[in-house]
């Protein structure tokens, strides 16, 4: 298997660079956006194997990302992003595969992310 499609959703420029120097080596982004809304027609036309999106200022639209991504595809890899965990419990509600807080360290955002990808608690 080649290196997983990836689709970036993250409104934060630092967080968005700080992921896009982690994920780059090891996964194909295939897009990038800070707009949430849009996921579900994103990923419809890029195919991606592994959603990474930032709840923003207004989480229900994440959840609701969350939601129409995992209608879309059981299999798809829905990785939620958060300042703090407010909004944990209700993401996994919503079919997210894994939810990573904001704050962790470089080695812990991508061995969650690695950990996501391959099926790992």
């Amino acid at each position: 298997m080649g290196k997983p499609r990836t689709l970036l959703a993250l409104t934060d420029p630092a967080i968005l660079d700080t992921f896009l120097r982690l994920l780059a080596p090891a996964f194909e982004i295939v897009g990038m956006h800070d707009d949430v809304t849009v996921l579900p027609h994103v990923a419809r036309r890029e195919r991606p194997d592994v959603v990474v999106l930032g709840l923003p200022a207004l989480p229900q639209a994440g959840l609701h990302a969350v939601s129409a991504l995992r209608d879309m595809s059981g299999a798809l890899c829905i990785i939620v992003v958060a300042a703090d965990a407010t909004f944990a419990a209700r993401a996994f509600q919503c079919g997210a595969s894994a939810y990573i807080l904001e704050t962790a360290s470089e080695a812990d955002l991508l061995a969650g992310i690695r950990a996501a990808v391959s099926g790992r608690p």
